[in-house]
């Protein structure tokens, strides 16, 4: 039987997964919806300032 305290432990160091995922993964994330955003709905949905501060999005 896992005790009450390690129940608190796990909980505490598993509360923010996301953080732990990397700013390179993060960004090709954003990348990702972003490019799929525009191909599926064209560049209007997408502010222009969006698509200037992510740099080069791969058109596929």
């Amino acid at each position: 039987m896992i005790s009450a305290q390690t129940l608190r432990v796990f909980r505490e160091e598993n509360r923010f997964p996301l953080f732990r995922i990397s700013e390179d993964a993060r960004a090709n994330v954003m990348r990702g919806m972003i490019a799929r955003a525009t191909r599926l709905h064209g560049e209007h949905a997408v502010p222009a300032f969006v698509l200037r501060n992510i740099g080069l999005i791969a058109a596929t």
